[in-house]
């Protein structure tokens, strides 16, 4: 078998002097900016199906924050939606869900909705092999269910990066992934205004808003944020709610 190997080898070798090195750079470099992108665009649905937005022709929609649940900035943010009368999604790491299980429950019981976000959110998370994904979310929905009673039927991707390895590890545990169509970039920028300017310029229907239930300047720009969404008229809706899809089973 491995002089068979060989002898391929020798043949494709063989054919490769026949070209010019461009005409082998040039594909290489289109596949690998191609691969890049659908990795790092969870709205492009490049290596699996991605609800990243709801339906634009219905003035709705939802607020989601990741990261969480944070014991100073988490309950800020409750706080905040409980006053307004608006219920919003958590895509929770299982570690601090495990180190907050009252945040969860009261999350919970203020009418909001949990999703899964890995159990560790390791920044190596990426390259992880299917099965090591694969325990990272079922431990996330094992700790979870352990303090809701129900199992977690969403998904949102760390670092919104795609791979072949998550794709199956979804299939696998049988999880809907949820992405986002507006990033509010609060992991980033410590400026409110900035914030809330970033989220006024590109709201519309249909939208899934990105936000981070671990920053102090989430908790500053939410108020406005919940104003300009009213100014627009739209209506926030969960986003089981905005989508129609289960949350929990």
């Amino acid at each position: 078998m491995f002089f068979i190997f060989v002898l391929i080898g020798m043949a494709i070798y063989g054919l490769i002097q026949d070209f010019p090195l461009p005409y082998f750079i040039i594909p290489i470099t289109i596949y690998i900016s191609i691969v890049a992108y659908g990795s790092a665009s969870i709205q492009s649905g490049f290596f699996m199906n991605v609800i990243s937005k709801g339906d634009a022709s219905v003035p709705e929609i939802a607020i989601t924050f990741d990261d969480g649940p944070h014991p100073e900035t988490t309950p800020a943010i409750l706080d905040i939606l409980k006053q307004n009368k608006i219920t919003a999604t958590f895509f929770c790491i299982g570690e601090r869900a495990a180190e907050n299980p009252d945040l969860i429950r009261r999350i919970v019981d203020e009418g909001h909705i949990l999703g899964n976000h890995s159990h560790s959110h390791h920044v190596f998370f990426n390259l992880f092999s299917k099965k090591n994904m694969v325990r990272e979310l079922r431990a996330c929905n094992r700790t979870i269910e352990k303090m809701i009673g129900k199992r977690m039927l969403m998904f949102r991707p760390p670092y919104g990066v795609t791979n072949p390895s998550l794709a199956k590890a979804v299939e696998e545990v049988r999880i809907t992934p949820i992405g986002w169509s507006l990033r509010s970039m609060d992991t980033v920028t410590k400026d409110p205004g900035k914030l809330v300017q970033k989220i006024n310029s590109k709201l519309g229907p249909g939208d899934i808003i990105l936000m981070h239930d671990t920053k102090k300047v989430t908790v500053e720009a939410l108020p406005e944020i919940i104003n300009l969404v009213r100014q627009k008229e739209l209506t926030v809706k969960r986003i089981d709610d905005l989508l129609k899809i289960h949350e929990y089973a």
